[in-house]
């Protein structure tokens, strides 16, 4: 599969939400343990080049904006890096919410299932069909929770490598660009230990 691209993003709808565009690579995996000529090549917007420059654009467009209530450089930072990933992590949060909105509505229709089956048969104020309501509405609850949480953890984790990948070839720029008076502050172990761990 050498310099074959990741089908992720060429895959539908259904093959992204259950991760089937993964059958291949696994297929080959539990052929043989998986060597690097079998693995597809990273997304462009995965390389360190094009986070770099995202991440960048942003910082540039942060330092020249007005910084009338003096805000601390670790703040104008977060706001770059905002600016840089914010959408991943505002459609990460929705995705936990709306996980988070069908795990209560998973316990409200199981109670009121639960209510349904213990009044008898000759009791009930609505007919079988109100039991097939709920256990259908019950599972699809269920199964709209673990896809919003799958696609959450799956943006939480693109966006954690994005960040890291952009802040560490930041910090490894900024390492060629530093003054001399700035480099006896910070030595040369120092900086490999950033870029090496990330923080």
């Amino acid at each position: 599969m050498t310099n074959v691209p990741i089908p992720e993003y060429n895959s539908s709808l259904i093959s992204r939400w259950t991760y089937s565009w993964l059958n291949p690579l696994l297929r080959v995996g539990k052929s043989h343990p998986l060597r690097q000529d079998d693995l597809w090549t990273l997304d462009n917007r995965f390389t360190a080049e094009e986070l770099s420059s995202d991440l960048r654009e942003a910082w540039l467009t942060e330092r020249i904006r007005p910084n009338g209530e003096k805000s601390l450089p670790e703040t104008r930072l977060l706001r770059a890096i905002f600016d840089a990933f914010g959408k991943e992590y505002i459609f990460s949060a929705i995705y936990m919410f709306i996980r988070q909105t069908l795990q209560i509505a998973s316990s409200v229709i199981l109670l009121y299932l639960i209510q349904w089956i213990q009044t008898g048969s000759e009791n009930r104020a609505y007919g079988l069909w109100y039991g097939y309501v709920l256990g259908i509405s019950l599972f699809a609850s269920q199964l709209g929770a673990t896809l919003s949480f799958n696609k959450h953890l799956e943006l939480t984790m693109k966006m954690g490598f994005r960040l890291r990948t952009s802040l560490i070839s930041a910090i490894y720029n900024k390492a060629f660009v530093i003054s001399n008076e700035a480099r006896a502050e910070f030595t040369v172990g120092k900086i490999i230990n950033l870029t090496a761990t990330g923080f």
